[in-house]
């Protein structure tokens, strides 16, 4: 759901803390879509193979957790389902909110995403200097994978995730979609 009244980041910050979650994107506050019990599953599992991949790899892999971009001026307050941050980028945890970009944006969706406005959240990230965003349809069993070229990749089981960008990172989508009901089903239209 979109807010009909532009506000801004201050007065977004001074909102009550509520579920869903809201976000601040171009500067109308959004609420986070429910998620699914896929979806809820999806976040659990690759959550734990990024947080065992990033035990080596270093830094903090995080779920929900509030993130202050800012683009061309424009501050934008997003809450990726799951996000990985180097450690040369993070290298402790904040109390609070982070402003700076993950290296990784995970979105997951849930059947009442918008596809509009998830593709408006990818760009956000991407514009902000994330370097690798994964929207995972846990219910088609793929995942598509945006990077800062204009080319973007569907990987959908038995293939492997992974990228360049992410040194050593595999996740057998067999494995992880292993457990999901068979059914197909996009996010809402916008």
């Amino acid at each position: 759901m979109i807010v009909q009244q532009r506000v801004t980041v201050e007065e977004f910050l001074q909102l009550p803390e509520q579920k869903p979650y809201l976000e601040l994107i171009h500067g109308f506050a959004r609420q986070k879509a429910m998620p699914s019990a896929p979806h809820s599953y999806m976040q659990v599992q690759l959550g734990r193979r990024l947080a065992n991949w990033s035990d080596l790899a270093g830094g903090f892999v995080l779920s929900e957790q509030r993130c202050i971009l800012r683009i061309d001026g424009e501050t934008q307050v997003v809450l990726p389902d799951l996000a990985w941050f180097p450690a040369d980028t993070l290298p402790s945890l904040p109390a609070g909110a982070i402003h700076v970009p993950p290296a990784l944006a995970v979105e997951i969706l849930s059947p009442d995403d918008r596809y509009g406005e998830v593709q408006d959240k990818v760009s956000v990230y991407l514009q902000a200097g994330v370097m690798v965003v994964w929207v995972v349809d846990p219910l088609a069993r793929k995942v598509t994978v945006y990077g800062p070229s204009s080319v973007l990749r569907v990987v959908s089981p038995p293939a492997v995730l992974s990228d360049p960008a992410l040194s050593g990172l595999e996740i057998p989508l067999e494995d992880l979609f292993s457990r999901l009901p068979e059914q197909s089903q996009p996010a809402v239209e916008a």
